[in-house]
């Protein structure tokens, strides 16, 4: 009598161990790949409402009085100029600036030789405004005096330029400008920016606004002018 035995088919302990293996590394690639992912996306919304908050920055500046940020401007360079510290270049605003009062010598109008004196003038229209523009939290995130700034200058003054490119070439302690806006200016001593005219350069203030949105390792530059309320 033949004796027939049944075979049962199955999986042997090595081949599992491979399989496992191989789940293990596909599964591993695609964690890596969904955090990744998951990271750029987060990064790609901070510098979104980085850039955000830099439009905002530049949208209240530009609307800022012409006549009092040339007057502070001017009182500060020629401070800067008569001591060591400082760059008679521009100057550097952010939200500890929202309540200063100055006493300005003011143009009466851009092309004016002569100037009168404005006595106790806030440097912002309204210093509560000012606060909440350039301090604000936004998704969790501080943005402030310690990532929030402002640097005004002359409109294409091709001796400042100069001089100022001049100073970023060598390093010069007084210079404390972004790298974002050294660059800018280092382009343009090589290619300066096309002149309107010198008519509507004399009412015209350069300002950019840098945002530090990632550990100050990356910056958002915005450029815009504060222009005198006859050419708006």
């Amino acid at each position: 009598m033949k004796q027939i035995i049944e075979k049962n088919g199955g999986f042997t302990l090595i081949e599992v161990l491979v399989s496992m293996t191989i789940f293990s590394i596909i599964l591993l690639g695609m964690m890596t790949f969904f955090t990744n992912g998951l990271s750029y996306v987060k990064e790609n919304e901070s510098k979104t409402v980085a850039t955000q908050v830099a439009r905002n920055v530049m949208n209240y500046m530009e609307k800022q009085d012409y006549q009092v940020m040339e007057g502070y401007l001017t009182k500060s360079l020629q401070l800067e100029s008569s001591t060591s510290d400082g760059s008679p270049y521009y100057i550097h605003l952010n939200r500890t600036h929202c309540n200063i009062t100055e006493d300005l010598q003011v143009k009466p109008f851009p092309t004016a030789s002569d100037r009168r004196e404005w006595k106790g003038i806030s440097i912002f229209k309204d210093p509560s405004q000012c606060e909440s523009i350039l301090a604000s939290k936004i998704n969790n995130s501080m943005f402030n005096e310690n990532n929030v700034n402002v640097y005004i200058m002359k409109y294409n003054d091709k001796q400042h330029l100069s001089g100022l490119a001049s100073l970023i070439e060598s390093n010069d302690p007084a210079i404390d400008l972004p790298a974002s806006i050294t660059d800018v200016i280092l382009q343009w001593k090589n290619n300066p920016p096309s002149n309107q005219s010198e008519s509507v350069d004399n009412h015209l203030l350069r300002v950019f606004v840098v945002v530090d949105w990632k550990d100050k390792r990356e910056e958002v530059l915005i450029q815009g002018v504060i222009s005198h309320e006859s050419i708006r």
